[in-house]
């Protein structure tokens, strides 16, 4: 059985239009109207949900805008190429596995999401691949099992400005035979992806990868990689066409500090709460390296400080785990 939830966190959100999109069956909705609260309003999307490698959105053709929506994704499976994930933009498949291409005056699957906070407990945040087309401004992807954004497949284009891609990759925290540890922020396999005027820090691997030799284009401009867990910025390799394609300015990139916020979804207190998550995070990880057990002190200190700091904390709406 699955259980797809959708709240509204003061008014129910009126420019969302997901006609064109093709995703779950809603079983049980349940709307209630909560108090006026910053930042912006808007609808909360929940889907738990035991059937494998299911989205809350899935887009095979035609063009989806979603607005100020919150979407909070965990199914089981382990497919984080085809369905585990909360968007999922890619065409259907004919009977030979091959990307159904649409026909004029239907559209590639496209995506314009703005504004959104995103999360999926099992798996990727956004999946764009085999010829889908995505558009991500002013939002929050954070606390995704596997990689933030993924663009892959041959003609796949994603552009992602004013986004904040945060604490991903850090494993299913939630089931033993989820998704392991260890995903980048943003990881582009093939296709073309723009990133402009972002912040992609504290990721468990690197912050945006790029890996293909003659089939990748990553433009990055403006932007702030920081403490992620390896490489900041992984262009593809040099000497490749991908390489020649490829650009990187005025990006600010550091093994430690801060990066700077740019959605405009998080509170400067939710900020300060999320960064000292994150630095504790990274210490039990450096210990648990080091060691075979977990790091009890750490973990207290986690947990105290957000007991501490429960009021201000409104970034997730769940308890934070240790890693």
């Amino acid at each position: 059985m699955e259980l797809l939830a959708c709240r509204s966190s003061s008014a129910v959100a009126t420019d969302i239009d997901t006609s064109i999109a093709s995703g779950n069956t809603v079983q049980n909705t349940d709307v209630t109207t909560q108090p006026t609260r910053s930042p912006p309003r808007r609808a909360t999307i929940i889907l738990r949900t035991r059937s494998h490698n299911e989205p809350i959105i899935r887009v095979r053709q035609g063009k989806l805008n979603l607005n100020r929506v919150q979407l909070i994704h965990n199914c089981s499976g382990t497919d984080i190429w085809n369905g585990n994930s909360a968007v999922q933009v890619q065409p259907a498949f004919d009977a030979h596995d091959n990307p159904i291409r649409a026909v004029p005056p239907s559209l590639q699957p496209t995506a314009i999401v703005k504004g959104c906070d995103i999360t999926s407990f099992s798996g990727r945040g956004i999946v764009n691949i085999d010829g889908g087309k995505s558009t991500i401004s002013d939002c929050y992807i954070h606390d995704c099992a596997a990689t933030g954004v993924y663009v892959g497949g041959q003609g796949s284009l994603a552009t992602i400005e004013r986004t904040d891609v945060l604490e991903n990759g850090n494993g299913n925290q939630r089931s033993r035979r989820g998704i392991a540890r260890g995903h980048s922020g943003i990881y582009l396999e093939q296709g073309t992806a723009f990133i402009r005027d972002s912040n992609i820090s504290n990721n468990s691997l690197t912050g945006i990868s790029a890996i293909s030799t003659d089939n990748a284009a990553l433009h990055v401009e403006d932007s702030d990689l920081v403490a992620n867990g390896s490489i900041q910025l992984e262009l593809p390799p040099i000497g490749s066409i991908s390489r020649e394609r490829s650009t990187s300015r005025n990006n600010r990139m550091q093994r430690e500090g801060e990066g700077r916020f740019r959605s405009g979804l998080i509170s400067d207190s939710a900020a300060d709460i999320a960064n000292s998550i994150g630095q504790l995070r990274r210490l039990s990880a450096e210990h648990r390296q080091r060691q075979s057990h977990p790091v009890g002190d750490n973990e207290e200190t986690l947990r105290n400080f957000m007991r501490t700091h429960a009021a201000a904390y409104d970034l997730h709406h769940t308890q934070v785990e240790m890693i």
